[in-house]
């Protein structure tokens, strides 16, 4: 699908660099079908004093929000952001991958509306072809390959590196914390939880490593749903890992009223010195 065949109209660039949205792609295989999981990074409401989607609000008051949940250390968002779940989607099995392609590409130019938004795709086997399709769609993914063993990284080449015991752990994590927010009535919902219920916590003797072992049935399969929520997740985490880490430090110094240097604080309200 060429730019000029697309049925929504191009929305304007926000004035934020910071993600509101991020669409995570499992790409299924002969056996397993591809899914997508939409992912959207709250914004702390300092009236409402309780987070809300990135949707909730017009464009100038996103960004003002987003910049100063980031950058202000007197109003810093506090830690462990809630996160909006809003849609999960399972392809039909043996989907043509240039429909899957269509289908992300309308999807993030219809919730760039409401922010800025990031396609992660799993790169591994033919997601690196489904990469390429939604290239040519003029949206550019995230590419992660998931690995054996553990750990997360980043090639030269951009591409990042996830294993799957990371992805499903932080994801079970996230959800077990109460950090994910569904909307009740989102229609693979059950799907989801029963595919995440799938999941075996594995602690090996030797070294007492915690890791996930799923029992796959014909309902769970692969866990397409959970692995696209993990991807999305997994760079949500990794684009916004030093704020999460100041959200925690600022949170705690607050909390316990310490008098330390606040002019220190105060030189890193401005975005441009601090962040730039």
């Amino acid at each position: 699908m060429t730019e000029s065949r697309l049925p929504y109209p191009r929305v304007p660039e926000i004035r934020c660099d910071y993600y509101d949205w991020f669409i995570g792609l499992d790409v299924g295989k002969r056996l397993d079908p591809s899914a997508i999981c939409v992912l959207g990074e709250g914004i702390w409401d300092y009236e409402a004093h309780k987070f809300l989607p990135p949707s909730d609000y017009n464009p100038d008051n996103r960004a003002r929000l987003r910049l100063r949940n980031h950058s202000n250390y007197w109003s810093f968002r506090p830690p462990d952001s809630k996160l909006y779940v809003t849609k999960l989607e399972r392809f039909p099995l043996h989907t043509p991958y240039p429909d899957v392609a269509d289908r992300v590409v309308q999807l993030a130019y219809s919730v760039a509306r409401y922010g800025n938004t990031a396609v992660v795709i799993d790169n591994t086997g033919v997601g690196e072809g489904v990469a390429d399709m939604l290239r040519e769609r003029d949206v550019w993914p995230v590419k992660v390959n998931i690995t054996a063993g553990e750990g997360v990284g980043v090639t030269p080449e951009g591409i990042y590196t996830a294993s799957k015991n990371h992805l499903i752990t932080k994801l079970d994590m996230a959800y077990q914390q109460g950090r994910l927010s569904f909307n009740p009535e989102l229609p693979m919902l059950s799907a989801f939880e029963e595919e995440l219920e799938s999941f075996e916590e594995v602690r090996a003797e030797s070294t007492g490593r915690l890791s996930y072992k799923q029992t796959r049935s014909s309902k769970t399969g692969h866990a397409d749903l959970v692995l696209a929520a993990s991807l999305a997740l997994f760079f949500r985490n990794w684009y916004y890992s030093n704020m999460d880490v100041l959200a925690w430090e600022y949170g705690r110094q607050r909390s316990s009223g310490d008098p330390e240097d606040m002019e220190i604080y105060m030189a890193q309200d401005n975005v441009t010195e601090y962040w730039g």
